[in-house]
């Protein structure tokens, strides 16, 4: 999905247009050639200290830190190292904001029904899939936003 169209979705759920486009270089960097923000890079590497399971000079923690950065559209699996990917990504946005949080899961979101858009797949069906094979990036709050502009998803009709 474009990033114009996760922009429009992000407004439409209150988040700033700025706000989104930080969200969506720090989801897609890896996958067009870019490095994450230098910024958020930084609270990555504190919330690996932070989850209490190493300091950030550790091998675990630099392996944690580094994991997360190098991942594009981390955490849509449902393996451990995304589980811990989700966990410091969530860790690092929280930090930075609840609106960055917000685009974070709207985007996963909005990626998923994207991938399924020319499956037949009911938007229930999509957000249920999710749920059960990503439930660290699902995200209740949007899922019932995404249900009351159902009819403004030009992929579900």
């Amino acid at each position: 999905m474009k990033w114009k169209d996760h922009d429009r979705w992000a407004t439409k759920l209150g988040v700033e247009k700025e706000v989104s486009n930080e969200v969506n270089r720090i989801i897609d960097a890896v996958e067009q050639g870019e490095n994450i923000p230098d910024k958020y890079e930084q609270h990555l590497e504190k919330c690996a200290e932070k989850t209490g399971e190493s300091s950030p000079k550790s091998a675990f923690g630099i392996v944690a830190a580094d994991y997360a950065k190098r991942r594009h559209d981390v955490s849509r699996g449902n393996k451990t190292g995304d589980e811990l990917s989700a966990r410091l990504h969530k860790c690092a946005l929280e930090e930075m904001g609840e609106q960055y949080l917000d685009a974070w899961y709207l985007h996963h979101h909005l990626d998923l029904i994207h991938e399924y858009r020319d499956s037949g797949k009911s938007l229930e069906e999509i957000l249920f899939l999710h749920k059960k094979d990503a439930p660290q990036t699902y995200s209740k709050t949007i899922a019932e936003f995404l249900r009351d502009y159902r009819s403004e998803i030009p992929e579900l009709g």
